[in-house]
């Protein structure tokens, strides 16, 4: 795994695990528009399982076509 990689999913974990995480309105609205029912708790628990396996490079928005 990549140094960098590993620094960030840590700190991911971190923040998540601390409460720490917060979505702007967009970010709510992106979640929401995948329309799965899910909100920001749901955001913060999947935060604290990710793993290096879930890294896929860059990904475009499916709502806003931008780079997520």
């Amino acid at each position: 795994m990549a140094t960098w990689r590993s620094g960030v999913l840590e700190r991911i974990h971190t923040l998540a695990n601390e409460g720490k995480v917060r979505l702007t309105v967009k970010a709510l609205a992106e979640v929401r528009a995948l329309g799965f029912g899910l909100g920001a708790s749901d955001v913060v628990d999947v935060l604290m399982t990710l793993s290096a396996a879930d890294c896929s490079g860059r990904l475009r928005s499916s709502v806003s076509s931008e780079w997520l």
